[in-house]
């Protein structure tokens, strides 16, 4: 897909490409992510999506927070928040979008659809975030969706002395 000259025509204005994430299966038939395998097959990815012309970012998941040495930090501009639905939203998460702030790097929040994980991507002090929520009543929803940045930014700032730093 990178080699599209459809994709290719926007490169400059993408944000970022995710680089493809390591997943496992259960035996229960669960799907979920593999952080140090994600790791591993990283560096190949990001060399290939840069290749292209495109910022890359790296999938933080459940577990990343006790692998945030092994991270390949050189080599992403972005972390992009996924795993579970617990593990995103957790303390946990937050310490690995700090350590990304620590190196400089963007921190982007994957399925938000709510103003509760809105308001908790901004205490993660994410960057952006993502979620399908306008695909349904964009008309109605974007002016939603922009307020509930509004009190959540709003939010945040009033209880940090000084300020959301980006």
């Amino acid at each position: 897909m990178l080699k599209l000259v459809k994709l290719q025509d926007h490169a400059e204005g993408c944000v970022f490409v995710v680089a493809p994430d390591c997943l496992r299966v259960l035996a229960s038939g669960v799907v979920i992510g593999d952080a140090a395998g994600t790791i591993r097959q990283f560096p190949a990815w990001a060399l290939t999506i840069r290749a292209a012309g495109f910022r890359v970012a790296f999938v933080a998941q459940d577990g990343l927070e006790s692998l945030l040495d092994d991270v390949p930090w050189a080599l992403l501009d972005v972390l992009f928040i996924g795993g579970s639905d617990e593990w995103k939203l957790s303390d946990e998460a937050r310490c690995c979008a700090v350590e990304a702030k620590s190196h400089g790097k963007l921190v982007h929040m994957g399925r938000v659809n709510s103003f509760k994980r809105i308001k908790r991507a901004c205490e993660m002090l994410c960057d952006s975030a993502d979620g399908t929520f306008l695909l349904f009543g964009p008309d109605q929803n974007l002016p939603r969706m922009l307020k509930w940045w509004t009190r959540a930014k709003h939010g945040l700032q009033a209880h940090l002395p000084w300020g959301v730093r980006r």
